[in-house]
């Protein structure tokens, strides 16, 4: 398909591929589904409605993937095993809803739908590697309950205010697990304050020289993990900037913040040295960050003047600089005053989107324009609400529950879009980048949701959990296969080392994450309790949490000294938390009565591990802010023992 992008995630929306629609613009009845299956199919295969070739005792795909195979004739089904008529009736429905939904908004006929964007080395991947639309992600993520709600979306927090931590999965989690003395609720919760506050400091150098070198580094550094801004809108408005000065509007507001972060956004790097090991030209680098980390705080100081003017705005501009600003904010470890800002971000882009609703009806189908930066901003000011939310005890968002039509944005032409040719590649491989993260964090958060409403009592919830982990397993090897060639990694099986490159690094990142939460509940059951369980499903228990186990190591050897970015807080926490979770493992298995654990294999030099990540991180464990140094103090105290309440 010349001239159309081939997403790994994502497709034009509302379009069916491989069918035409008649010119009236109605769609034909859609024809009945066959519910035939082969009646020998494993158990896995059928969930994933694929076919099977039905070898025993493990069948092709089972024994490719290292997942345990089972047959229907073999073990008996277990009663959470979702009806597979019921999925198929689900998946008709949602697509019915989310078409209609699509012409409702566009007031299109489908086949008028342009491509989106060219890319020849996604292209030529075979289709059966790659996701092949917006209906199939959505409904291969979507939440298939009976109780779920048609346009329920898959990045779901907490359900209530008052419900806090219940999905979290953070260090103040693992902290509650029963192994370890119960202090007091909320130990690392941290106490922002906001010293980034107006400060009687110069201006800075707004001549086109400085802006451009600005804001190259935040397209580089910035946009490319968030594509919220047009990067053509941004440099005629940096121009307007060097021809007219600065003005008290938000479009001001928005140069400032793209300057301040493009000043401290830093350079990928896979592996830095020590400052005592730094040649001369690279000690010239590094102080070069440092001044620009001053030019950062002169910006800052011009945007948050002009804040006010975004807050009073629910315009899509307004909405871009107060997601801005909650990025700035997790630059600098102040998580919630970040959550505040994503929070006006989101409430501002929910006022937008209620107050334009009558103008959507009649508004062309313009994917290079505001219906790809309404999306985007929509994605990334919801994500990363829950992304904060898993970590810390804040309620839910604004844009839980309003029934948003589109399970991913639409990229756009990235060709009319950009500034130059470098431009354009940046760009592509980044809407690539944006859209396999979303794909991940919606098989992330249906993980957590998942973990958090079962409760592994009985025999019974027990196999149930084994078997959803084995889905869960199948849903993320999919997800693997359909990362385009340039964003692609090795499979992270054993010792491995950082990535080259930093998109790579970062999705094999949200791979182990997803694997090691997968594990998690069944390490959390062999540390906390004796088992009374049959001697084969004991065994079942304790290798999947010993998998688990590895996988924390592993998350911890593919580790990098980090470049400053909004999810260092992320990683920092991260570290203390898979610490946690083996020294829990490692402290149970001192308890003979804590039969699970006895039978935990604890992964070789796990403890040097620790202590060596501790190390690398070491220039940041004194920071007072965002409760990193509280957390320093937590791994200190688990590492020594743990089984003091701390003071």
């Amino acid at each position: 398909m010349e001239g159309e992008i081939v997403s790994p995630v994502a497709g034009p929306v509302g379009r069916d591929q491989g069918h035409e629609f008649p010119s009236d613009g109605h769609r034909p009845p859609a024809r009945q589904r066959a519910r035939t299956r082969g009646v020998t199919a494993c158990s896995l295969c059928r969930s994933r409605k694929t076919k099977c070739d039905n070898q025993r005792p493990t069948c092709g795909y089972c024994s490719r993937t290292q997942v345990e195979c089972a047959y229907e004739d073999d073990v008996e089904l277990n009663s959470c095993h979702i009806i597979e008529s019921e999925l198929l009736k689900k998946i008709e429905t949602l697509t019915g809803l989310l078409q209609s939904q699509a012409l409702q908004l566009t007031g299109r006929d489908e086949s008028t739908f342009p491509p989106i964007l060219p890319d020849t080395e996604f292209s030529a991947l075979p289709a059966q590697n790659h996701i092949e639309n917006h209906y199939h992600h959505y409904h291969y993520y979507q939440e298939t309950s009976k109780n779920s709600k048609p346009n329920e979306s898959l990045i779901e927090p907490q359900s209530t205010c008052t419900d806090h931590g219940s999905l979290s999965v953070g260090v103040d989690s693992v902290l509650s697990w029963k192994i370890f003395p119960q202090t007091y609720s909320y130990l690392t919760l941290p106490r922002d304050s906001d010293d980034n506050c107006v400060q009687s400091i110069p201006l800075p150098n707004v001549e086109y020289f400085e802006l451009a070198r600005l804001e190259s580094k935040y397209i580089t550094y910035v946009h490319t993990k968030n594509p919220i801004v047009d990067p053509r809108d941004i440099h005629h408005q940096i121009c307007h900037v060097v021809e007219n000065g600065l003005s008290w509007n938000t479009s001001t507001c928005l140069v400032a913040l793209v300057c301040a972060l493009g000043a401290t956004s830093e350079r990928y790097v896979a592996q830095q040295k020590s400052s005592s090991s730094l040649s001369p030209n690279e000690m010239q680098i590094d102080h070069g960050l440092m001044k620009d980390l001053e030019i950062a705080d002169r910006f800052w100081n011009i945007a948050v003047k002009r804040i006010g003017l975004a807050m009073s705005e629910n315009s899509l501009e307004a909405v871009q600089c107060l997601c801005l600003a909650g990025i700035w904010y997790m630059y600098n470890f102040q998580p919630l005053q970040a959550w505040k800002y994503f929070r006006l971000a989101s409430n501002a882009w929910y006022v937008s989107f209620i107050t334009r609703m009558p103008s959507l009806t009649n508004r062309p189908y313009d994917v290079g324009g505001s219906l790809t930066l309404e999306q985007s901003l929509y994605f990334t000011c919801y994500k990363s609400e829950c992304e904060l939310a898993f970590e810390l005890p804040l309620p839910t968002s604004i844009l839980h529950d309003i029934g948003y039509p589109h399970a991913f944005p639409s990229p756009p032409n990235v060709d009319d879009q950009a500034v130059d040719k470098d431009d354009s590649a940046i760009q592509r491989r980044s809407w690539y980048y944006y859209l396999a993260e979303i794909a991940s964090r919606h098989l992330l958060n249906r993980i957590i949701q998942t973990h958090s409403s079962s409760k592994l009592q009985t025999p019974k919830d027990i196999r149930c959990m084994l078997q959803k982990v084995q889905i869960f397993q199948s849903q993320l090897e999919d997800w693997y296969i359909s990362l385009p060639p340039s964003l692609s990694f090795p499979r992270p099986l054993g010792d491995i080392t950082p990535l080259e490159e930093e998109l790579p690094q970062l999705l094999r990142g949200r791979y182990l994450a997803i694997l090691e939460l997968c594990f998690r509940p069944f390490i959390q059951l062999c540390v906390s309790d004796p088992l009374e369980i049959e001697p084969d499903l004991l065994a079942k228990v304790a290798d999947a949490a010993s998998q688990g186990l590895k996988y924390c190591v592993i998350r911890l050897w593919g580790l990098r000294t980090p470049n400053r970015h909004h999810g260092l807080w992320f990683i920092l926490r991260l570290i203390v938390t898979t610490s946690l979770i083996l020294i829990a493992a490692d402290k149970a298995q001192r308890n003979p009565a804590l039969n699970g654990a006895q039978r935990l294999q604890m992964p070789e030099g796990w403890k040097q591990q620790i202590l060596a990540t501790r190390e690398l991180f070491s220039r940041f464990w004194s920071d007072r802010k965002g409760g990193i140094y509280q957390c320093s103090q937590i791994l200190d105290w688990a590492l020594a023992d743990g089984d003091e309440e701390m003071s």
